[in-house]
């Protein structure tokens, strides 16, 4: 049983995707997800992650059973994200799915996007320099200008627009690049003071 929970975690620390392909391919569905399950449990936060993703992903295949997937990928993710302290100082990648779940209504009433939260936990997400949550910031603050004509709103979000370009690495730049072409906003940073 060890070294079933060895290659549990190993699988965890792969990433994700590579977890949610084995969920779907792999023959003994059970023993692979109790690895994992065992693994979050034990307070493994990429586990917590990659459960939280998993579930995620379910929710998205199965709009029937979505709620309840989302609500589980929901709780996963903040376990990840309230570290071991308890005071949401750890896993800032589950704190960036935790805003983009509720920007995009995921496990939300009726669906509806909740961008109180998702502010909340794109900026948890953007102090430990995630600068997808940075442009997903700008993003929200953008379609609050775009909706009132609110120029804090649009000053709002052009400063996180110019930090997730300036505080991006590279690799961190081509995913800002693939979320602005698949948006409805291009990102365009001003230059000027504002």
């Amino acid at each position: 049983m060890m070294n079933m929970y060895f290659l549990g975690c190993l699988v965890v620390l792969m990433g994700g995707c590579l977890l949610v392909f084995a969920f779907n391919q792999y023959k003994r569905q059970e023993d692979l997800g109790e690895w994992v399950i065992n693994a979050a449990e034990e307070g493994n936060v990429d586990a917590m992650v990659s459960l939280g993703s998993v579930y995620e992903v379910y929710g998205d295949d199965d709009q029937s059973e979505g709620s309840e997937h989302y609500n589980r990928a929901i709780k996963w993710y903040k376990k990840a994200a309230q570290g071991q302290q308890g005071m949401y100082q750890g896993h800032v990648i589950a704190m960036y799915h935790l805003g983009e779940m509720y920007q995009k209504g995921k496990g939300q009433p009726q669906g509806k996007p909740n961008d109180k939260e998702a502010i909340k936990w794109y900026k948890k997400a953007a102090a430990g320099g995630e600068a997808k949550a940075m442009y997903n910031l700008g993003v929200i603050y953008f379609d609050r200008y775009d909706e009132t004509g609110s120029q804090s709103s649009y000053r709002e979000s052009m400063k996180w627009y110019k930090r997730a370009v300036t505080e991006s690495s590279e690799e961190e730049m081509h995913e800002i690049i693939k979320l602005s072409q698949t948006d409805k906003y291009r990102l365009s940073v001003e230059t000027q003071e504002m």
